[in-house]
């Protein structure tokens, strides 16, 4: 599922504060041990907040997504709920 923030209000951390306060909530609240971003390899704006937040850059899945009507690259960041805790997430 694709969201976008209006251009208005990009560049002001709305996606970073809101990734951050799920990914809180994801470790502190569901005890999982893993989240997972996924964005389009090519879109150095979506890239940025999982880089900002601390994820790992885990991979790149070679044609993995589709944009409208084409196949795209994605790269998959990851962190693990110990890393979070201790970077201060």
């Amino acid at each position: 599922m694709t969201r976008r923030i209006a251009s208005t209000n990009q560049g002001r951390g709305i996606a970073a504060r809101a990734c951050r306060a799920l990914v809180g909530y994801a470790f502190s609240e569901l005890g999982l041990n893993r989240v997972e971003i996924w964005c389009s390899a090519d879109n150095q704006k979506g890239r940025s907040v999982p880089e900002r937040l601390g994820f790992t850059l885990d991979g790149l899945l070679r044609k993995g997504g589709r944009v409208h009507d084409r196949f795209v690259d994605v790269a998959l960041y990851g962190v693990l709920a110990n890393e979070w805790r201790r970077n201060g997430g």
